[in-house]
């Protein structure tokens, strides 16, 4: 294995001597991802443009007009700031068994390539 790591394995955690950290490309450009869905924009400091921000749509993503929102917001933020994945599907998963009503979560999951390396995966986000 590498000695150097790509990013630390986010949540954060060490072992007594340095953060854990990612040595595979494809599981740090997930973990990058994932960042970048859940980042509410001007949170990232020096780049108040980064981020999608998803859980501000909590509350309206079950109106067809927000969603479509947040799906063009995703495609720009990834084109943005991670051209070299490709997003192929954005999926709402808003039916009885993935909607918890209690404490009104919503999932979306969000189907990707990155060509160069030939990976398709997907990520889910719980808001």
């Amino acid at each position: 294995m590498n000695n150097v790591g790509f990013s630390p394995l986010l949540p954060l955690t060490t072992n007594q001597i340095h953060y854990d950290m990612i040595y595979d490309i494809i599981v740090n450009i997930h973990q990058n991802l994932k960042n970048l869905l859940l980042t509410n924009p001007g949170e990232r400091i020096m780049i108040p443009d980064f981020g999608v921000g998803v859980r501000k749509y909590l509350f309206e993503i079950h109106v067809e007009e927000a969603f479509s929102d947040i799906s063009t917001e995703i495609q720009e933020q990834v084109n943005t700031f991670m051209p070299f994945v490709e997003i192929d599907d954005i999926i709402l998963l808003d039916d009885e068994e993935n909607f918890d009503s209690a404490t009104a979560q919503i999932s979306l999951a969000i189907q990707y390539s990155i060509p160069s390396l030939g990976v398709e995966s997907q990520i889910t986000i719980n808001s």
